[in-house]
């Protein structure tokens, strides 16, 4: 892979990812927590298999009408979730209906770890293949 790409690959990849952490660490500090439902699964099949995405409606706190959002995270329909059951939601105060999540591990975390760790491999590649080995082998693009 070009060098440049690898390193643009890497940079970007990090930065979003310390942007999506920033997001996460927003929401666990600001955010208001309450509980939700799940009123519907859209459910999808293609080549990978089959996938639901839950809606959510919730309460806000100070507020009269429920709000529904679609959950960003897909999941297999054997480990999804079933319409009825409660579910932890968390928003941030100033604009509920946009800005709403589940309240769990992959809503919040897995975006943010996974692209700061495939930005760090990208990088750490990237100094192992320009960095002389003490045995005396150099890494070399192949052309």
């Amino acid at each position: 892979m070009n060098r440049a790409l690898q390193l643009l690959i890497g940079f970007g990849c990090l930065g979003f990812g310390l942007y999506e952490t920033n997001e996460s660490l927003d929401y666990a500090r600001h955010g208001t927590r309450v509980t939700g439902r799940v009123v519907e699964n859209i459910h999808r099949v293609d080549e990978d298999g089959h996938s639901q995405r839950p809606v959510v409606e919730f309460v806000p706190q100070d507020a009269h009408a429920p709000v529904r959002f679609r959950s960003s995270i897909s999941t297999a329909w054997l480990f999804g979730y079933r319409v009825g059951q409660p579910v932890p939601v968390v928003y941030l105060a100033a604009d509920p209906a946009h800005e709403a999540r589940i309240d769990g591990f992959l809503s919040n975390w897995l975006g943010p770890i996974l692209l700061s760790v495939l930005g760090v491999l990208a990088l750490f590649g990237q100094l192992v293949a320009s960095t002389p080995s003490r045995w005396g082998f150099q890494w070399t693009e192949r052309e």
